[in-house]
């Protein structure tokens, strides 16, 4: 029987090591194409790539990382690897978003590439933003995400969007975020 890897965490303090290795013990997908996510968007990237929802939960403590799950959809199998940028993002006084936390990786830190992705399937993948110190819960704040070939660095273009802004050049999609209770 397969495991998939899900997240490697490293602790450390003057005494001792600790390393926590996380794993599924099923694919993370689900058949059929409604993910029970929280905030269901319909963000396509180039040709293939979907993201039709996420999750935000609260941090283990104060300080620690924000737990997101992200759905994504394939239109047909993936031929080539992607990576993402997702950020979160706070609208300053003049307009312009503020980086407030920002990862960029591979789906699943490449254990679960693109090129595994099936048609028909929801890829539901558990991960997190790196911790920040939370802002005033007045502002204005915004998820952003990005796509890009894993091999070229090349940005693939927001092709649909709904009703979510996307960035001049065509290759990030600001999406609604609300603080987890």
């Amino acid at each position: 029987n397969a495991v998939w890897p899900l997240r490697e965490v490293k602790f450390f303090s003057p005494n001792a090591f600790l390393d926590l290795n996380l794993y599924l013990a099923k694919p993370p997908n689900y058949e059929g194409l409604e993910p029970p996510a929280t905030t269901r968007v319909n963000v396509r990237f180039g040709d293939e790539i979907r993201l039709v929802g996420y999750d935000v939960e609260a941090p283990l403590v104060p300080g620690s990382a924000l737990p997101l799950t992200l759905y994504w959809q394939v239109e047909r199998k993936p031929e080539v690897r992607y990576k993402y940028i997702l950020q979160l993002v706070e609208t300053q006084a003049d307009g312009a978003p503020r980086v407030i936390s920002q990862m960029e990786q591979e789906p699943y830190n490449g254990a679960i590439p693109t090129i595994w992705w099936d048609p028909g399937k929801t890829i539901v993948e558990y991960t997190n933003l790196p911790p920040f110190t939370q802002p005033h819960a007045a502002g204005r704040y915004q998820l952003t995400v990005q796509l890009y070939y894993a091999d070229s660095l090349e940005k693939l273009t927001v092709q649909e969007h709904e009703q979510w802004p996307v960035a001049e050049d065509g290759h990030m999609v600001f999406l609604p975020f609300m603080w987890p209770e």
